[in-house]
C-alpha cells in the first residue's frame, strides 16, 4: 500500500469529522468522483429549507493560525471560481485537528465585499474566514435560513427580471428528456443489449442489420442532446436578463462530459442543428453511462424544481402586498 502524506491524512481527518457534525436528518452525499469540493448537503427537516443543498468544501490543518479574528485561507483562483458558480452555494469548513473545533463561512459571502480579486491576474486569492461562526450544534439553523433566504434572493432576481417562465419551461423538457430515455432504456430488445461494436447511426448497412434499435438510438441521443440545449439556453437567457452563474452552464458542460464518452464529438453534436450531422454511438458504453448521466438530469431537476417554488413563494409574496 503506498504511503500517504502527512497532508492527506490530516485532510481526511476533516473529511471524517464533517459529516458527524451534522444533524441526523440531513443528508452528506460524497462526490462521486473528483470534482472540486468534498460533498453536497441536502437539508431534510421540518421548514421552508427543506430538500434545499449546499457544497461543502473541507480544508483541515493541525493549528489554524488567527489573525484579528479572522483565519487565512489561500486558496486557488480556478478553485475558488468553482466554488462560486453553480446551482447551490459552498459552505467552507476549516476544522482545527489538534482542538477538534470547526469554523464555517459561506464562499460568496467571503468575497463580497471585493470581488474584483477575480479579475486580477494572480493566480491565488487570500481569503480571510472570521472565527465568529463556529460550528457545532447551534450552527445548523443558521446555515438553514441562510440557505433559504439565499434562494428567496435569486428567485426575486429571476422574477423582477421576467425569467420565471423560462427556468418552468426548462424544467419541463429536461423532465421530457428524461421520460424518453427512460422509454428508450426499457424497450431496447433484450437479444441486443449485449452489443459491442461502435455504431455508426448515419450508415445504411448499420441500420438494416439493427433495424430493431436504431429509432431507439437516435431517440435516446436526441434527448441527451435536448437537455444539454435546454441548460445553455437557460444560461443564455439568464445571462441576458444580468442573472449570471446560477450554474445552468456548469451543469450543461458536466453534462456533455458524460455524453462524449459514449457519443462521438457530442459537443460539436448539439451545436449542430437539422439532418447530416454525422456521429458515432458506443452502445454499450451508453449502457454503462445511461444511469450517471440520468442521475446528473434529476440532480439538475430538484434544483430548478426548488428555485421555482422559491418564485412561486416570492411572487405570491409580491402579490399579497
Amino acid at each position: 500500500m503506498p504511503k500517504q502524506k502527512k497532508a492527506q491524512n490530516t485532510g481526511r481527518l476533516g473529511e471524517r469529522w464533517f459529516p458527524q457534525q451534522l444533524p441526523a436528518n440531513w443528508i452528506f452525499q460524497p462526490p462521486r468522483e473528483d470534482i472540486g469540493i468534498d460533498g453536497v448537503v441536502v437539508i431534510c427537516e421540518d421548514s421552508p429549507s427543506n430538500g434545499l443543498e449546499f457544497r461543502v468544501q473541507i480544508k483541515s490543518s493541525e493549528e489554524w493560525k488567527i489573525h484579528k479574528e479572522s483565519i487565512l485561507l489561500r486558496v486557488r483562483k480556478d478553485n475558488l471560481n468553482y466554488w462560486l458558480v453553480g446551482f447551490n452555494p459552498t459552505l467552507i469548513v476549516l476544522y482545527d485537528t489538534s482542538k477538534n473545533i470547526g469554523w464555517c463561512s459561506w464562499v460568496n459571502q467571503l468575497i463580497a465585499e471585493d470581488i474584483s480579486v477575480l479579475k486580477g491576474e494572480s493566480k491565488t486569492i487570500l481569503l480571510r474566514v472570521p472565527v465568529d461562526q463556529r460550528l457545532d450544534a447551534s450552527i445548523w439553523n443558521i446555515i438553514s435560513r441562510q440557505l433559504y433566504a439565499l434562494h428567496q434572493r435569486i428567485a426575486k432576481r429571476i422574477i423582477v427580471t421576467g425569467m420565471a417562465l423560462p427556468v418552468i419551461e426548462t424544467t419541463h423538457r429536461l423532465m421530457q428528456s428524461l421520460h424518453l430515455i427512460d422509454i428508450c432504456a426499457h424497450n431496447w430488445p433484450e437479444d441486443l443489449k449485449d452489443f459491442n461494436e461502435k455504431m455508426d447511426i448515419n450508415d445504411l448497412n448499420t441500420r438494416n442489420n439493427l433495424d430493431k434499435c436504431n429509432d431507439l438510438v437516435d431517440a435516446e441521443i436526441t434527448a441527451h442532446k435536448e437537455i444539454a440545449q435546454a441548460l445553455f439556453e437557460l444560461d443564455r437567457k439568464l445571462n441576458e436578463a444580468g442573472i449570471p452563474s446560477t450554474g445552468a452552464k456548469n451543469a450543461a458542460q458536466k453534462y456533455c462530459d458524460v455524453c462524449a464518452k459514449f457519443i462521438k464529438d457530442f459537443h460539436k453534436y448539439i451545436e449542430h442543428s437539422g439532418s447530416g450531422f454525422q456521429t458515432q454511438v458506443d452502445v454499450k458504453a451508453m449502457f454503462g453511462y445511461r444511469n450517471q448521466a440520468v442521475r446528473e438530469v434529476t440532480q439538475i431537476v430538484g434544483n430548478l424544481s426548488s428555485l421555482s417554488l422559491s418564485i412561486v413563494h416570492e411572487n405570491k409574496v409580491f402579490l399579497e402586498k
